[in-house]
């Protein structure tokens, strides 16, 4: 069952800010799941943490963290005031959203064309016929009728 789980992950002291967006864009994409996040650093030590939540079944989250933040302390637990953690996550920071990127869908093939229908030949044009004082046949006819 999927619940809302918050977490908090303890960086290396020398993580910088972009790295630690490439890491939870990354955690979004292996979990599949839209995370909301601030990184902040201690005031005792300056290291970097982050805190997050998503909503997600809680062995598929601590599996997930545990394979691809083994060294790193982090720490679990089902989220029972959302309200309150948004306010503390975001007391000094701002909140930031990792989301899975959609797979790109395949272009569909091309749809054969259908072959043209062959052209039919013009009419011969009969050139042999004079055209008298630069009128067409149509208006030396009308002109021999007045």
């Amino acid at each position: 069952m999927n619940i809302i789980q918050t977490f908090t992950i303890d960086l290396p002291y020398r993580t910088p800010d972009v790295d630690s967006v490439k890491l939870m864009d990354l955690l979004s994409e292996l979990l599949e799941v839209e995370i909301n996040y601030t990184i902040e650093r201690k005031t005792a030590n300056n290291k970097p943490h982050v805190h997050a939540y998503c909503t997600i079944h809680p062995k598929k989250l601590e599996n997930a963290l545990k394979d691809y933040f083994g060294g790193l302390s982090h720490k679990i637990q089902p989220c029972y005031d959302l309200t309150g953690w948004k306010a503390y996550i975001t007391k000094d920071c701002d909140l930031r959203i990792a989301q899975p990127i959609e797979p790109i869908k395949p272009i569909e093939p091309l749809k054969p064309i259908k072959p043209l229908k062959p052209i039919k030949p013009l009419k011969s044009v009969d050139n042999t016929k004079p055209i008298v004082n630069g009128y067409s046949k149509m208006l030396k006819n009308y002109a021999l009728t007045f």
